[in-house]
């Protein structure tokens, strides 16, 4: 919900809520761009199937000015029992933004065409990417013979001709025979391609 405080920055314009690792495309920029040459005052965006909500918290922008004071609409919220804190801030779009939304909304959706959505700009849903995606969502598995529970440092390397670029190390723990964690996809996508490589060392 915090970041829903910029809509009472009154040196704004207009305010695009995003996640923090939802990485901006171009695809994504062109929808935004048409929205911003349209007379619209809200804008959300969907692509892809688990986009299922009226507004989605990280892929929708309004024109500051364009709902009731964020203060008030909080204070009615809140006073009523949440079903849920996690999807506190679905539920807030859903029951205060969305009525106000609908009257002058531009939508982009690749999948659901939800009330005479426009498609994106850029055409279908990409296989492997849309609007929203979560960047750090792969996770990598590191096969190992050490014994359970070795503390271990495991680095990231760019293979760049000859020589080998330490992209970033952290701490891990042997499991199972494994060392797992969460890395960027763009680099995910460069091991799958033998240009960057997972290297474990032992602490």
């Amino acid at each position: 919900m915090w970041r829903f405080l910029a809509l009472q920055d009154e040196h704004l314009h207009r305010v695009l809520f995003r996640d923090a690792d939802s990485v901006i495309s171009l695809r994504e920029a062109e929808a935004v761009e048409e929205w911003v040459s349209s007379e619209c005052r809200f804008h959300a965006m969907r692509d892809s199937g688990t986009h299922i909500e009226l507004l989605l918290a990280g892929l929708w922008g309004v024109v500051v000015g364009a709902l009731p004071p964020l203060q008030r609409l909080t204070q009615a919220f809140f006073g009523a029992q949440l079903e849920s804190q996690h999807f506190a801030d679905q539920y807030f779009l859903r029951q205060y933004v969305w009525p106000c939304a609908r009257q002058s909304l531009m939508q982009h959706d690749s999948v659901f065409g939800f009330m005479q959505a426009r498609p994106f700009p850029g055409g279908p849903m990409p296989i492997d990417f849309h609007v929203g995606y979560a960047e750090g969502s792969p996770l990598f598995k590191a096969q190992t013979e050490w014994e359970e529970g070795t503390q271990v440092q495991w680095r990231l390397l760019l293979r760049q001709g000859e020589q080998e670029i330490v992209v970033c190390r952290y701490p891990g723990v042997v499991r199972a025979g494994l060392v797992t964690a969460h890395i960027p996809a763009r680099f995910a996508k460069m091991i799958s391609r033998a240009q960057a490589e997972i290297r474990l060392q032992r602490l």
